[in-house]
């Protein structure tokens, strides 16, 4: 190998480093061909004009899309590259395809950069004790859980005995995360408040993370993402996770075998279990603490959304407050005012109400997002070759009535408690068919398929709990306004106004 002289080893740095760079871009410019695919927006002109008519209007293309497409497929332009919008049918095809041909967690990974970011895998040791732990004990949870938010709602919101302003998603952000802790980890981290500003404040820092690395071109991330503030944020979020959960971790080690000790009955320790049967002891802190920061990611934002959106409802809803009421009051007199898990099955009007509520507020638009691994043809004829995304158009089927019923865009709090009571079938198949966790074509909230939100069991309880909790306590309404606070869209996502007050007053006993 012939060695270069001293003088020209610069110059050779410099070509090198440039044809990374070019490598880099060719890598990243390169895209499957779907021009084929009709798009919306054409009229706009470039990439870029889409691009900025769907952040600013995308509610409005989406509806475009399905309206002068038959529900069939359309491509759009969107910040994380295009996206294949796919009506009803064409969706049951794609959501039926092996995970070999079809990637669920491609596109969604790609949405936060989860690769400058290093948002951990949900991996199969965690979903099994969703799936066989978790969901199986929400019933004997409830209890504790209920306990917890009773305390939560205490000294988070006033005695407000005169009509009080309140920033009612701040103060539901700590009250989930405080019953979210005591049932992911039960121990006194539920009242730290640095735990809390870190469970709370991770799914914050990884936004940031994510926005701040899209605003460079993809070929200069892996080159700049180091350096970036908000990058270092999380790092620093993560040892300070650790930093908390480490001792907790080392004193539930050694007492384990004492005589007498009886092992908490928590998502940390049903994971610390699992850990061991593998063999998977050494360290394990380090992997118990990202842990509880992909729950916390998972679980504290979009169920604080969904309780702030029913909250914004029902500030106009009277009406339907009072049903609430009601019917809670009738359903525990039936559990002699124990709130376990059957009290909370019990509450099909109320479930019916949250239901509506997330399908007039979701937290995005379109839902059912996969990256196609293998090419194939739909059966109209479109050919998805091999690194398109693909998406559902969620939020317009579940506005339309062939899935819904009548009066799709009307806001109808029993419309599900009707639905169950009209149902055929066994009485607990009609029941089940359409509650708030319940998948559907028409409700893809938790997503759609074998790969939907494994968690939205307790998601649902929690929700449920804390929103009932809040009306037996409060009478609620908005701040100088009749109609309801207008929430904020952007790329597609959705999200409640977080600035605006809450008023409530405490009700007399």
């Amino acid at each position: 190998m012939e060695i270069l002289p001293a003088k020209e080893l610069p110059f050779a740095l410099v070509l090198l480093m440039v044809a990374a760079v070019l490598y880099r871009y060719v890598q990243y410019s390169k895209g499957p061909m779907i021009d084929h695919i009709p798009i919306l927006g054409k009229e706009l002109g470039g990439v870029d004009k889409r691009k900025s008519e769907y952040a600013k209007n995308g509610l409005s293309m989406l509806k475009t899309g399905y309206q002068q497409y038959s529900r069939g497929v359309v491509r759009i332009d969107t910040a994380d590259g295009p996206r294949i919008l796919l009506g009803p049918e064409l969706l049951e095809e794609v959501k039926s395809k092996p995970d070999s041909v079809v990637d669920n967690r491609g596109p969604i990974r790609e949405s936060i950069s989860a690769k400058y970011t290093a948002l951990p895998e949900t991996d199969a040791i965690m979903l099994h004790n969703i799936k066989a732990e978790l969901t199986p004990k929400l019933g004997a949870l409830n209890e504790k859980l209920s306990k917890e938010v009773d305390y939560a709602v205490k000294v988070e919101l006033p005695e407000a005995k005169d009509w009080t302003p309140v920033k009612g998603y701040a103060k539901l952000l700590r009250i989930v995360a405080m019953a979210s802790t005591r049932i992911f980890l039960d121990s006194d981290l539920a009242h730290n408040e640095e735990w809390l500003e870190t469970s709370i404040g991770y799914t914050v820092s990884v936004a940031n993370g994510s926005r701040m690395i899209k605003q460079w071109r993809p070929w200069l991330r892996p080159f700049v993402y180091r350096f970036l503030p908000e990058i270092r944020k999380l790092h620093e979020t993560r040892a300070t996770a650790i930093r908390l959960l480490k001792p907790i971790i080392q004193e539930r080690r050694e007492s384990e075998g004492k005589e007498g000790y009886e092992k908490p009955n928590d998502f940390l320790q049903w994971m610390m279990d699992a850990r061991i049967k593998k063999h998977l002891r050494d360290k394990d802190y380090y992997y118990q603490a990202e842990l509880q920061l992909v729950l916390s990611f998972a679980a504290i934002h979009t169920t604080t959304n969904a309780v702030t959106n029913m909250l914004y409802d029902l500030g106009t809803m009277p009406d339907v407050v009072d049903m609430i009421r009601q019917e809670v009051k009738e359903e525990l007199e039936k559990t002699n005012g124990v709130w376990d898990g059957k009290l909370m099955k019990s509450l099909k009007k109320t479930d019916s109400f949250m239901k509506e509520s997330q399908r007039h507020n979701p937290i995005g638009y379109t839902l059912f997002t996969r990256r196609i691994l293998k090419p194939f043809t739909l059966s109209d004829g479109t050919y998805l070759p091999a690194g398109a995304n693909v998406t559902s158009n969620s939020h317009m089927i579940s506005h339309d009535s062939d899935f819904v019923g009548d009066n799709p865009w009307e806001f109808d709090a029993l419309r599900y408690y009707k639905k169950s009571l009209a149902s055929d079938g066994p009485a607990k198949e009609a029941a089940g068919k359409h509650q708030f966790v319940s998948l559907s074509m028409g409700s893809q909230m938790f997503g759609y398929g074998r790969h939907a939100c494994p968690g939205r069991f307790f998601a649902g309880n929690e929700i449920k709990l804390i929103l009932v909790k809040i009306l037996m306590s409060y009478d609620i309404k908005l701040e100088n306004t009749t109609e309801r606070y207008k929430n904020f869209s952007w790329e597609g996502s959705n999200m409640p106004d977080v600035s605006k007050n809450i008023l409530i007053k405490r009700l007399q006993t």
